[in-house]
C-alpha cells in the first residue's frame, strides 16, 4: 500500500546500528523521513477537527449513516491514519473539545483560523480559550504558534491571576500593581506593545508601589496581614521572640521591616550599579560568578516573574545579548523555562513589529 505520508523518495532500510557511535548518514535520513512522517500525520489529524464544525452543522455525518458525530470522526480519522500512524483515534472528548473551541472562537478569527486550517493543535488553542477576547485574539493566535503547550498554560494562569482583583485593595493601587495588560501581554511597553525592558522593570515593576504601599500603611493604619498568611513565613523561635519583644516595648515592627527591607533594596541596586559600570562586551555568554551570586541574592533561587513558585532554569538578558554583547545585570533576571519562552517570543514579536528582525 502506499503511504500519502510518504517523501517522494523511498526510505532506505538502515544498517544494523552499532551500540555507540556516530549516527550515520543514512540514519540521518530515515530520521529525518520519520519526523516529516510524524509532522504530516499531526497536521492532517489537526485539519480533520477543524472541519467537524461544518459536518455537525449541515449534518454531514447523519447523512453518510452515523448515529452522532463522534463515531463518524473516531471511526473515520482511525481509518485514514490510525493504522499508519500508531493510532490516531478521536475520542468523543476531543469531539466534543473541539466543537466547543469552534464555538468559543466563532468571533475570534484569528483563532478560529488555526483551529479550521488544522495550523494548531486541539491541546494549544484550550490552553487560551479562557482567556481569549476579540481584543487579544491576535496576540494570542501568535503566542499559540510560537510557544509549547507548557508554556502556554503558563501564559494563561498569570493572566488570570493579574485579572483578579486584590482583596481590599483601591482601585488604584491595583492598576499600579499590575502591570499586565488586559491584551494579555505580560510584559507591555509604554506604545502598546512589547518591548525589551530593564530587568528591574520588566520583572519587579510593582514592587516598588507595593513597599511605598507599606510605607505609607505604616505610617498610619496598616492592613494586617491574614494569620495563615504568617504562618507561611519560617521565622526561628529566636528572631519571632525578638520581634514580640520589640512590639510589646511600643516599638512599630512593621516600619523596622520595611526599613530593613528598603536597606537591602538599596544595597542590592548599589551592588548592580558597580557590576553594571564594570559591563563590557563579551566574546561568549559565559556570566561572571560575582553576576550570578548577585542576581541569586536579589532573586533566590525561583523564577523572577512575580508569582511565579517554580525553579529558574534560565538567566534571561532582557537587553538581548546577541544585539548588545554585555552581561549588564541590570538587564537580567532568573527565569523559569517557560517565562523565559514567553520572554522570547514577546521579544520576537516587538522585533518583528519594529522592523529590527
Amino acid at each position: 500500500m502506499t503511504n500519502s505520508l510518504m517523501t517522494d523518495e523511498p526510505i532506505t532500510t538502515p544498517a544494523s546500528p552499532a551500540m555507540s557511535g556516530r549516527i550515520t548518514a543514512e540514519q540521518e535520513k530515515f530520521h529525518q523521513t520519520f519526523k516529516y512522517c510524524g509532522a504530516k500525520h499531526r497536521e492532517f489529524r489537526n485539519r480533520c477537527i477543524g472541519m467537524l464544525p461544518r459536518i455537525l452543522e449541515e449534518r454531514i455525518y447523519e447523512k453518510k449513516g452515523f448515529g452522532s458525530i463522534g463515531k463518524y470522526a473516531g471511526i473515520l480519522v482511525t481509518a485514514i491514519a490510525g493504522s499508519r500512524c500508531g493510532g490516531a483515534r478521536l475520542s468523543q472528548k476531543q469531539v466534543g473539545r473541539a466543537l466547543g473551541l469552534h464555538r468559543n472562537y466563532a468571533d475570534k478569527p484569528a483563532l478560529k483560523k488555526l483551529l479550521e486550517n488544522g495550523e494548531a493543535g486541539l491541546s494549544k488553542l484550550a490552553r487560551v480559550a479562557s482567556i481569549a477576547t476579540k481584543d487579544n485574539q491576535d496576540f494570542l493566535a501568535n503566542q499559540v504558534m510560537l510557544l509549547p503547550q507548557k508554556a502556554l498554560e503558563t501564559m494563561a494562569r498569570d493572566f488570570r491571576l493579574a485579572q483578579k482583583p486584590a482583596l481590599n485593595m483601591p482601585a488604584e493601587h491595583e492598576k499600579q500593581l499590575n502591570p499586565t495588560d488586559r491584551s494579555g501581554n505580560l510584559f507591555q511597553g509604554a506604545n502598546g506593545y512589547a518591548k525589551p525592558r530593564s530587568a528591574h522593570d520588566f520583572v519587579r515593576a510593582h514592587k516598588s508601589n507595593q513597599d511605598q504601599t507599606v510605607k505609607n500603611e505604616s505610617a498610619t493604619d496598616p492592613q494586617m496581614a491574614r494569620p495563615l498568611e504568617l504562618t507561611k513565613l519560617k521565622l526561628s523561635a529566636q528572631n519571632l521572640e525578638k520581634l514580640l519583644e520589640l512590639q510589646e516595648k511600643g516599638i512599630d515592627i512593621n516600619r523596622l521591616i520595611t526599613s530593613m527591607l528598603t536597606a537591602r533594596e538599596e544595597e542590592i541596586a548599589q551592588e548592580k550599579a558597580n557590576l553594571s559600570a564594570q559591563a563590557k562586551p563579551a566574546k561568549s555568554r559565559y556570566v561572571k560568578v560575582a553576576i550570578k551570586k548577585l542576581i541569586n541574592k536579589e532573586y533566590g533561587d525561583k523564577c523572577a516573574k512575580q508569582g511565579c513558585q517554580k525553579p529558574s532554569t534560565q538567566t534571561h538578558h532582557t537587553n538581548r545579548f546577541a544585539m548588545s554583547q554585555v552581561h549588564d545585570p541590570q538587564f537580567m533576571a532568573p527565569l523559569c523555562t517557560e517565562h523565559h519562552q514567553i520572554a522570547h517570543s514577546i521579544d520576537a514579536k516587538y522585533r518583528m513589529k519594529s522592523g529590527l528582525s
